[in-house]
């Protein structure tokens, strides 16, 4: 996901100047991004989980409100 926004915000691609090439420049340069935020990491993945779960609570509620 990292690699992603850093390639979405190389000047190359802010400018709409990309290329068939353009990877495989990157590449050939190593391109890399920095380690993410281990903090950040376990935020994400948390919300994700009650997100997760509060969907599926949902669900069964509004199933049971059917019935």
């Amino acid at each position: 996901m990292e690699i992603l926004t850093r390639l979405l915000e190389t000047d190359t691609f802010i400018n709409n100047t990309a290329q068939t090439s353009w990877l495989d420049g990157l590449i050939a340069e190593r391109f890399q991004t920095e380690k993410p935020d281990t903090m950040v990491a376990i935020v994400c993945g948390a919300i994700h989980v009650a997100n997760e779960k509060f969907r599926s609570n949902f669900a069964n509620f509004q199933t049971s409100l059917e019935r």
